[in-house]
């Protein structure tokens, strides 16, 4: 409503994400209240697209492909999040669909994505790691195919940030990426941190407090980053379950970060281990039931 206005989307003191998202969202004013909500639940429909292309990849056809994408189509935890106006749908579809151009070797393509994730939500500037390394050649070589993904992700990135900047000067970058460093949140939070900050939510926690919390989660995200580049879709989804369990502040829809990559990381699975992923993912529901 105030970008519609002419104004800050930050004067809504909760907004604390890119003015992208407000941007995608006019249309609540301009058309229908709920069109965000409709364009959230179209990204979720595309990305059961693009999560079967991903499985067909995979060498798996015909109605068990489907089936995969029906997981994540009719997952309840999707459905109520993006229909309640949530934009991680959109999220989830930007990654399934950086991960299927990586995966049909649209290397250019694959960095403009990357660069647009990563300015709407930072934490897949993760996926860079492993995705530079499925490349191919040394760890520190660029090649074509290096650069081929690393310059278009810069430049979107960039791009992207300098028109914001110029538009909303530091408020922009203090609401979009560094308030994320330093967030705390004692009451909906399922995080392992949850009980340090309650215990402190009425003191103040010197900065590098928060800093040190989050080294065991950069050193968790970096070695599997660099574990299993071969097994990108694989990789990217451990990433996501690493930043999210050993995040500051989780909420429920931060489970969709990883829940959308699980039908792919699956076919990744030996033989004979369906049951134990049955077991835990059965496990998995019950918990979130409770």
């Amino acid at each position: 409503r105030h970008m519609a206005a002419g104004a800050s989307p930050y004067l809504r003191h909760t907004y604390r994400y890119t003015p992208t998202i407000a941007l995608l969202c006019l249309p609540n004013i301009w058309v229908h209240p709920a069109a965000g909500k409709v364009l959230f639940s179209l990204c979720n429909l595309r990305a059961s697209v693009a999560l079967r292309h991903l499985v067909v990849a995979r060498g798996v056809e015909g109605a068990r492909a489907t089936w995969w994408a029906c997981l994540w189509l009719f997952n309840p935890i999707a459905i109520q999040i993006s229909t309640r106006g949530n934009a991680d749908g959109l999220t989830c579809c930007l990654v399934l669909e950086f991960l299927l151009a990586m995966r049909r070797k649209r290397t250019v393509w694959s960095g403009v994505l990357l660069g647009f994730l990563v300015h709407t939500r930072i934490y897949p500037a993760v996926f860079a790691l492993p995705a530079w390394l499925s490349l191919g050649g040394p760890w520190w070589w660029p090649s074509q195919r290096r650069l081929a993904l690393a310059l278009p992700a810069a430049l979107v990135f960039a791009l992207l940030c300098a028109v914001f900047h110029v538009l909303y000067r530091g408020e922009f970058w203090e609401h979009s990426f560094l308030y994320h460093a330093t967030r705390r949140d004692h009451r909906h939070n399922f995080s392992v941190h949850h009980l340090w900050q309650y215990l402190t939510a009425e003191g103040a926690v010197p900065w590098w407090g928060l800093w040190v919390a989050s080294v065991p989660q950069l050193v968790v995200l970096v070695v599997l980053g660099v574990s299993f580049p071969q097994l990108l879709e694989t990789t990217v989804m451990l990433q996501s379950v690493a930043f999210v369990a050993f995040n500051k502040v989780i909420t429920a829809q931060y489970f969709m970060w990883y829940v959308c990559l699980m039908p792919v990381a699956a076919q990744d699975l030996r033989p004979g281990a369906g049951r134990r992923a049955c077991a835990a993912l059965v496990a998995y529901g019950a918990a979130q039931g409770l």
